[in-house]
Parts: structure tokens; C-alpha cells; sequence
């Protein structure tokens, strides 16, 4: 797989530097279908075991299945115990996959005895006599294991033995027909006497007519052989003789050369011979068809010599053509071993025609972003037109040949200006010659390009974003060009203007999206805002990411003395943001001693990047509620304290941030045991210490596995008590809840992290409550690796003042720490936060404020009502013990008073901790609430409208108490549609006037749902 990878590096690398002066023809829109030219009669073919085979179809089971691979064509002869008469059928689905359901039926009978057809046969051994019943289409239910409608047929004669097939299944690409249960009924819509018995004799066939056995995976279709990405295919189970046909959106054009690229795996389906045909008539054989149905004009044919590498594009073959073609068929004769094989698939194909032109881009250098258009020969431009399905299109800062006036003399017009499409044409008017490009001449299309990385943060996989297609026409709209070269070297994830350096030039392009959320982006736009992760959000992981990725992080290790970690544990711990001390884990294993020696790392004091913590009391004895069930036997709460090592005096400040369960160099021969509780509904864990114990965090670490969002923990609540909860749950609230939101980087690893418990804690007995987050999709179970109660630093406080909104940060409880704060973010899922009035702390004491540049503080631009962010780029700030209270603005939308606040810092080794959250004050009136229901709304208006005049009232929430006049309509209309309660939509209800007075209805009212004034 590394080769794999090296050799996809190179060819990236080497497509984005092609200098050929040919271009591909076909573009990922394209109309493509799959094709297979032979004529073979489907084989019946079911499972070895026997457990699917052609009795689970009648055995009254409807969680068994027949599955026949012969797909097409394929069904069951069956032969009753009597003579039958059958008027109408029953079908049910099986169990998965709705492709393979049959979508047609023929169904015949007989009264000659049918011993001579084997399982697996035909039906056709001897002369049987069929005669058909009744044929048609089926339209049996998507679900599973679901009784259809019945089938009616209109039949009269008795017959002996029956025979079903179902010429096709609802997708043609599935790789077998099958179906749970089959009953015939000898009266209509399914009553009377029912025919099939499990003991009746029944054996699997397939029809014997001559069809074509092209079919390919879902997500291995023709269109991912012109998809322009090199870690696509299409494959086809036809194999030999397999192929496609294609239609090129570019019209009629001369081909005369192409390219083949293999695929990711199995060189054995490489096809190694081919044939391109050529027809301008209108294709109509239908995708998985013959390709029979046109005329066609073989172009060229011959043998392949595909390389053995993966993703590795083989030489450019050429021939002669002078005629140009609307439609291609490529058919590939051979495979390089048919008898190994069990299908053909090619990575990429591209057809050729001659160029005089290319679109060049920079993708790097100082004139990142640029393009141009070249002439390599004399020509002139009459129209083109540039696409991209990423978005890579700069369209506001392209410079066209409208815009430009570079062609005075004819009458050009853009017909799209977008991320995905920039073109424009010389029109009827004017000299109607086009632009004029002399030989070596281009034309400066401006920065009309993004700057994108080619890899993602690993530096291996293709981010498929530098994904230009260029079609160049001349005067007469003859298709002249489509080649595009993008120069200079890769540029690396998180180099935001493209100077191959990751470093403060980069961060103002950050900055502008950090805060913001992304939902409903591509992954290129929120991208190029900061999305790091690929979360489409810019946030406090985004921002330690961004920061990992500089390679001073690695040089500061060195200046302070610290042994760097080899090169593949430097990637890992980048990535994970998770580098603390550079200290190895004291692990009791001889595996990892032999596997990577001793490395004698000198002891570090208390570093910036570590607040100092230790575990409390001893190994807890553990239960869960009566009727609550673990995964397995062995997957119980005892296992949330079997890695030992964490208890050793001290250990617990080298563990945490750096033992991820994931680890292999840690873990050589696995992790140890995790808790799995069976089931997504939330799992109750208690735990009796022994004596009563005192904590103020806890460390926990999300479970370990391939699938990084399953089994996830969102919601830890705790109870403690020196009472046993005797196996119940309280019913009062929890004493401490700490929530995880779903974009929160902490969910997705098995790395051990501390959370606050929001101050001290204690008892001797603990019950704890976990929620699975939502990302794990409400499906598996929920667990965990480790869990310990720990004394830590107290908390950095974030104090919220419900009447006026504003919000200040302090350092100064009991057992205050000084901390080194980076970063922080305060987020709000119920949007209650006001964005205008966030000052932050840059330029309070030590906070110096930066100037854009990141020296000093500065806030997200994209800081929003959801969520606040500010950050010191190029530096980090001393929050001392004792520090008081700083105020970062009136920046809680105390109207909205959402009380769902989460306050996180990092430091600059990327360690997130939670502060805590302290709200004071009494909750501000939510004025126009005439009916104190936590909603101004039409209810509200009405109580209005009925007291208006009144100088005794005392509606609720009255900001001129006792009178109810216009001024309280006024306040009820600029707040109309505001909700304390989380709204699961936005209410659309027109403001009603009063009809006396004529008030023209303020346009802007639900602008005010979220705002304070």
C-alpha cells in the first residue's frame, strides 16, 4: 500500500506538470453508459452452503432467502404435490440489499414430469412443454423483509410443476437476484388454497436466452472512468469484451491518441487489448446493453501493455483519424488474466484530440492563482469555457476578454460568472473573427484561481481540487484546445496564499473564517475559511491544527532540549494535537522496549503545556442498574480501570494528552479492555470508592477502533453521595454535566483528555450517566477505555451576567494555577450569543493586542451568535494565578437567555480544556411577552390589542407597567418571533397592524429573533 501511495504521489504530481500538447475529450458530465458485446446465457449459481439456496424460497420463512449469482433470468422449478391451478402469486423481499430484487416475472407450467433438471439447470433439459401463465413487470417494496401485493393472473388450466424466473432485478449491477419467499394461490389476490409447501420438490435455474453480463458496484460505474480522479474505477463483472459508450459534451471532434490508467488493486483485471469505434448517430442501447444498436466505424484496435503499478497512467498510444465523431465506443477484448480475474477496471481513460493551446494555472509561487491562456500555435479565440466541480474558480477576480475590451471589434459576453463555471463568447455583431493569439501569445485571465492544496493533511491523499476543465473553440466553434498544465510545486494543507511555507502570512486568510460555521458548503469553501478538519466549521481544533502544521512547533522542541520523536510519531502527534513533555509512557511492556529501544528523555519540570493533576482514591468496585445490559460478558465497568499504570504515583501528568488506545507503538499488541454497554440508550455506571473521595475533574478516553464516531460519549452527568443509590439513579438533578458537542475534536480519538467537574465534588459513591453523542448516529452501543476522578488546578471561570449580557474571564479561585492560554472559544448551540458586542481580552493586561498580523490578540472574524472565538497566533498569554475578573463585552444575548454555554482554551501544545460557566443575576424580562410563555408571538398581540387603553393591566413583561399603549406594541414588534424555547423553525406569521392607525409592518422582524436590540 506504500508503493501504492508513492506511485499516486508521483502521477499527481506529474499530471499537474504535463506539458502535452493533447487534450482529453471526455469531462466527468459526459453522457456515459457500460457496455458488454457478448452473448452469454446467465449460469444459475447459488451459495455453496446450501443455506440461501432455492428451498428458503418456499420453507414459509420469510427471514430466509433464495439468492441465485446467475442473476438474469433466474428462478425456481417447483412441483407440487398435486395438480394446481394457480391464479395468482406472493413475493416477498429478503433481508438487504433491494437491488437484487427481482423487477419482472415469467411464469410458466407444465404437466411433464421435470426430474431430468438438476439444481442449477434450465428447465430446458428436455422438452417440458412450458406454457406461459403470465409475464410482466414486478414492483415490489424497497423495504426488507416485506410481504408484497399480490400478483392476479388469469388462468384456468391445472398444471403439475411450475417454473418462475425473473428476467431482470431492480438494479442491473447488483451481482445476484434474490428473493425470501415465493407462494402461489389458487384463488385471486391471494386467497384460497395456498399451492407451495417447504416439502414440495424445488430446484434453482436459469434461463437459457443469451444476454449480456455487464454490471459494475455502485460506486465502480462507467462515470468513474472519466471522472479525472486517479482513486476512482470503473469495473465491470463482464470482463472480457466490457467497455463503455460515450457521448463527449464538446461535440464532433478528431481523436487521435489516449491514456489508461490502472486502478487501485488487482492488475490482473488490467485489460490488455482494445478497440475505439466511432458513430454520429444517436445512442440508444441502454446502460449494461450490447452496444450493438448503431452503426459504428472501427477507429482503432490493438494490444495493451498496462503498467503494473497502481494509479499509474500508461504511455499515450497514438493513431491515425481523420474523421471527427460524436460518440465513442471503447471495448477492451481482453483482461491480463481472465482465468484469475473476475472482472475488468481501469482507473481513468482519456481520448485525445490534437491541441494548439492550454489553460495555465499557477498553483504556487508568487503568481499563485493566476492563469492564462496560451496559443503553442496561431489561432483565434471565439469562445471557452472553464468548469470545476470543487469550486476552484476565483469568479470575482477573473479577467475576461468582456470585461477587458480586449477584443474591440467583436461583441463578446460572458454567459457565466461562478466557482464552477466561468465562460464567454464572441456574439453575433463585430468582425465576428475572435480574438487573435499569435504563436507563444496568451491571454491573462487574471487570479481566477484559488489556491489549493493537492494532498490533505496526511501529504498522501489527492485532495482532487486542482480540477480545471478547460474547452477552447475557435471562430467558427470548432473545438481547438483543452489542455491544462498547473505549474509550480504541490502546495502543502494549511498554506493559505500559496508560498509552499506555513507560517503568518498564512494566518489573516485563517482568521477571516475562524468562528465560523460552514454548514451547507463545499469541503473547498470552508476550507479556504479555515476548515482544518473537515468538520466545515473554523474552531479551537481548527486553530491548534493550524498551529501543529508550522514547522517551528518542532523547532521549539529542540531549542528546549527535548529528544524529538521519530519521524512517523512527529506526524501523529502533530495531527492529534497532542504533543506534551516529549516524554515516553512508563509501559510495563517488553514488546515496545524491544520494538523501538529506550530513549533516555530528560525530565521535564512543569512545562506550559501541562496543569498539574493526580488521580483520586483507589480502584472503585463497579455496578450498572438491574436492567441495564454490558456488550458482552467481558465488556463490563471494570474495564473502564484495567490500564493499572495510570494509578502509579505521578503517571497520570505523563498520560494524559499523549496515550491514545489507538496507538500501535504504544498498544503492539492491542489495547487493553474497554466498556461497551449494550445499546444507544444512555448507560449507567456506579462506583463505591470505599470511603468518601473529592474531585474537581475527571479523565476520560472515548473508545477505540477503525470506526472513528462509533460508540462516542457526548454527555458525561454525575451524582455524587455518601449514600449507595442502591443500584437507582437520582431523580434530582445531576451535580455536574459536562456536554461534548459533535464537531468537538475530543469524540473522534481514544486519546486520554481531562474535563472539569465545575469544582469540587465528593462522597464516597458516584453514579455516572453517558450519553452517546450524535454523531455515532443512534446505532451500535456506547463505552469507553479509561475513566479516573482527579484533583486538578481550579477552574478558569467564565462569568455570565443574565440582565446585562456581559461576560468576563477570571483565573482566581481557590487552588488557582497560572495557565498558558492560546486560544479560547465560547460556544452557544442555541445561537445565544451577540457577536457585535464581543470585545475580547486583547488589550487587557498581559493580553496584547495584535494588529492582524497575529501578534498579539485578535478575534475570529467569523465570530458569530453561535459561537466566539479569539486567538494569539504567534505567541501565548500568561492568565496568572489570582487574576480577577476581565471583561470581554455584553456579548450574551440576555434576551434569549440560552444558559447553554461552553467555555474551552488551549495552550500552544494544543491541549483543550474546558473552563466553567457561571451565570449570576436575574434573567432580563423578555419584553412584549404579554403572556409570559418565553415566546413573543401572535398570542402575545392578541393579549395586547385586547388591553390596549388600560391603565390597571400589569401585563407580564410590560416595559411601561400598568399602561398598555403603542409604545408596548411597538416593543412586541421589534421583538416579534424572539423564543427562549429552542425553535424547531422559524415562525413565518406576518405581523399583524392595527387597522386604525395604518402602521406600515416593519419589514425586518425576524431580524430580531436573535438579537438584543
Amino acid at each position: 500500500m506504500k508503493r501504492c501511495m508513492l506511485c499516486l504521489m508521483a502521477l499527481v504530481l506529474a499530471a499537474q506538470a504535463d506539458l502535452s500538447y493533447a487534450f482529453n475529450i471526455f469531462t466527468p458530465d459526459d453522457f456515459i453508459i457500460a457496455i458488454d458485446t457478448d452473448f452469454l446465457a446467465p449460469v444459475s449459481s447459488t451459495p455453496a452452503s446450501g443455506n440461501e439456496d432455492a428451498p428458503m424460497a418456499i420453507d414459509g420463512d420469510i427471514n430466509t432467502k433464495y439468492l441465485n449469482f446467475g442473476k438474469f433470468n433466474t428462478g425456481i422449478l417447483v412441483t407440487p404435490g398435486d395438480l394446481s391451478t394457480v391464479q395468482s402469486m406472493v413475493l416477498s423481499t429478503a433481508n438487504d440489499a433491494v437491488g437484487r430484487t427481482p423487477a419482472s416475472y415469467i411464469l410458466q407450467g407444465t404437466n411433464v414430469s421435470p426430474t431430468a433438471t438438476p439444481n442449477n439447470g434450465t428447465g430446458e433439459e428436455i422438452d417440458y412443454m412450458w406454457e406461459t401463465i403470465s409475464e410482466g413487470t414486478l414492483a415490489l417494496p424497497d423495504t426488507f423483509l416485506t410481504v408484497a401485493d399480490p400478483v392476479n393472473f388469469t388462468n384456468s388450466s391445472s398444471y403439475s410443476s411450475y417454473r418462475l424466473y425473473f428476467p431482470t432485478i431492480k438494479d442491473s449491477n447488483q451481482n445476484s437476484m434474490q428473493i425470501a419467499e415465493i407462494q402461489f394461490y389458487s384463488g385471486l389476490d391471494g386467497t384460497g388454497n395456498a399451492i407451495l409447501s417447504p416439502t414440495d420438490p424445488i430446484v434453482a435455474i436459469a434461463d437459457d436466452e443469451l444476454l449480456p453480463q455487464s454490471a459494475s458496484p455502485a460506486a465502480e460505474l462507467p462515470e468513474k472512468a472519466i471522472d479525472r480522479i486517479l482513486t476512482t474505477k470503473y469495473l465491470n463483472f463482464a470482463e472480457e469484451n466490457s467497455g463503455f459508450i460515450l457521448t463527449p459534451s464538446v461535440g464532433a471532434t478528431i481523436v487521435n491518441s489516449f491514456n489508461i490508467t490502472t486502478a487501485n488493486d488487482w492488475p490482473e483485471r488490467d485489460p490488455t487489448s482494445y478497440e475505439i469505434w466511432g458513430t454520429n448517430e444517436e445512442i440508444t442501447t441502454p446502460n449494461n446493453g450490447i452496444g450493438n444498436e448503431q452503426n459504428y466505424t472501427l477507429i482503432t484496435s490493438g494490444t495493451l501493455e498496462p503498467p503494473i503499478d497502481r494509479f499509474t497512467q500508461s504511455p499515450t498510444i497514438e493513431f491515425s483519424n481523420n474523421t471527427a465523431y460524436t460518440s465513442y465506443k471503447v471495448v477492451f477484448p481482453t483482461v491480463r488474466d481472465a482465468a484469475t480475474a473476475n472482472s475488468m477496471q481501469i482507473a481513468e481513460f482519456s481520448l485525445n484530440a490534437a491541441d494548439v493551446s492550454a489553460l495555465v494555472i499557477n498553483i504556487s509561487g508568487p503568481n499563485a492563482g493566476t492563469g492564462f491562456i496560451r496559443a503553442d500555435e496561431s489561432f483565434s479565440i471565439g469562445s471557452y469555457e472553464i468548469r470545476s466541480a470543487s469550486g476552484l474558480l476565483a469568479s470575482e477576480e477573473w479577467t475576461s476578454i468582456t470585461s477587458t475590451g480586449a477584443d474591440a471589434s467583436d461583441n463578446w459576453s460572458e454567459s457565466s460568472r461562478t466557482d464552477f463555471l466561468i465562460a464567454e463568447a464572441d456574439g453575433e455583431g463585430g468582425a465576428d473573427n475572435g480574438l487573435a493569439l499569435s504563436a507563444g501569445g496568451q491571454f491573462n485571465l487574471g487570479e481566477a484561481f484559488r489556491v489549493v492544496p493537492s494532498f490533505y493533511a496526511d501529504g498522501t491523499t489527492p485532495t482532487n481540487w486542482n480540477d480545471a476543465i478547460f474547452i477552447l473553440y475557435d471562430e467558427n466553434g470548432t473545438v481547438i484546445g483543452g489542455n491544462v498544465e498547473f505549474v509550480g510545486d504541490p502546495v502543502p494543507w494549511g498554506d493559505f496564499n500559496g508560498d509552499l511555507s506555513i507560517d503568518a502570512a498564512d494566518w489573516p486568510a485563517f482568521r477571516a473564517g475562524m468562528g465560523g460555521d460552514f454548514t451547507g458548503m463545499s469541503e473547498l469553501e470552508a476550507y479556504l475559511l479555515g476548515d482544518l478538519d473537515g468538520d466545515l466549521d473554523n474552531d479551537i481544533d481548527d486553530f491548534n491544527l493550524f498551529v501543529s502544521l508550522v514547522p517551528g512547533g518542532m523547532d521549539a522542541l529542540i531549542a528546549a532540549g527535548v529528544q524529538v520523536p521519530e519521524p512517523s510519531s512527529i506526524a501523529l502527534f502533530a495531527i492529534a494535537g497532542a504533543v506534551a513533555f516529549g516524554v515516553r509512557r512508563r509501559r510495563h511492556i517488553a514488546a515496545m522496549v524491544a520494538m523501538l529501544g529506550f530513549l533516555a528523555v530528560p525530565a521535564l519540570s512543569q512545562a506550559q503545556s501541562m496543569q498539574n493533576f493526580s488521580v483520586v482514591g483507589s480502584t472503585p468496585t463497579t455496578s450498572i442498574p438491574a436492567d441495564q445490559a454490558n456488550e458482552n460478558e467481558t465488556s463490563g465497568p471494570d474495564n473502564f480501570f484495567d490500564d493499572t499504570i495510570l494509578d502509579d504515583p505521578g503517571q497520570v501528568v505523563f498520560d494524559l494528552f499523549s496515550t491514545d488506545y489507538n496507538d500501535p507503538e504504544l498498544f503492539p499488541t492491542g489495547p487493553p479492555a474497554q466498556y461497551a454497554g449494550l445499546g444507544v440508550e444512555p448507560k449507567v455506571v456506579f462506583l463505591d470508592y470505599g470511603s468518601s473521595v473529592t474531585a474537581n475533574w475527571f479523565m476520560y478516553a472515548q473508545r477505540s477502533g477503525a470506526i472513528t464516531t462509533a460508540d462516542r460519549v457526548g454527555m458525561f452527568e454525575f451524582w455524587f453521595s455518601n449514600t449507595d443509590f442502591g443500584g437507582v439513579l437520582p431523580s434530582s438533578d445531576p451535580d455536574s454535566v459536562v456536554e461534548l458537542l459533535p464537531d468537538d475534536s475530543r469524540i473522534v480519538d481514544s486519546t486520554l483528555r481531562p474535563y472539569t467537574l465545575g469544582g469540587d465534588q465528593s462522597g464516597r459513591y458516584v453514579a455516572m450517566r453517558l450519553t452517546v453523542s450524535e454523531i455515532s448516529g443512534g446505532v451500535g452501543n456506547i463505552g469507553g477505555h479509561e475513566f479516573r476522578l482527579l484533583d486538578g488546578p481550579s477552574d478558569v471561570v467564565l462569568d455570565v451576567n443574565r440582565t446585562t449580557g456581559e461576560m468576563t474571564i477570571r483565573n482566581n479561585l481557590a487552588g488557582s494555577e497560572n495557565i498558558f492560554m492560546k486560544a479560547y472559544s465560547i460556544d452557544s448551540p442555541g445561537g445565544g450569543l451577540d457577536a457585535d458586542e464581543f470585545n475580547g481580552l486583547a488589550g487587557i493586561g498581559a493580553f496584547t493586542a495584535g494588529n492582524g498580523s497575529g501578534n498579539g490578540w485578535e478575534s475570529g472574524d467569523m465570530s458569530n451568535d453561535s459561537r466566539l472565538m479569539e486567538a494569539y497566533y504567534l505567541g501565548e498569554t500568561t492568565l496568572s494565578a489570582g487574576t480577577a475578573a476581565m471583561s470581554i463585552g455584553a456579548a450574551y444575548n440576555e434576551v434569549l437567555a440560552t444558559e447553554d454555554l461552553i467555555f474551552k482554551w488551549t495552550n500552544s501544545q494544543g491541549e483543550v480544556y474546558n473552563g466553567r460557566v457561571v451565570y449570576s443575576g436575574a434573567i432580563a424580562p423578555l419584553a412584549g411577552d404579554y403572556n409570559g410563555d418565553d415566546i413573543v408571538d401572535l398570542a402575545d398581540y392578541t393579549v395586547w390589542r385586547d388591553n390596549l387603553g388600560s391603565t390597571t393591566a400589569n401585563l407580564p413583561n410590560d416595559n411601561t407597567p400598568s399602561i398598555v399603549d403603542m409604545s408596548d406594541y411597538d416593543t412586541w414588534k421589534e421583538n416579534f418571533g424572539i423564543s427562549r424555547v429552542v425553535p424547531a423553525g422559524l415562525s413565518t406569521a406576518a405581523v399583524p397592524e392595527p387597522a386604525t392607525l395604518g402602521l406600515c409592518l416593519l419589514a425586518a422582524a425576524g431580524l430580531a429573533v436573535y438579537r438584543r436590540r
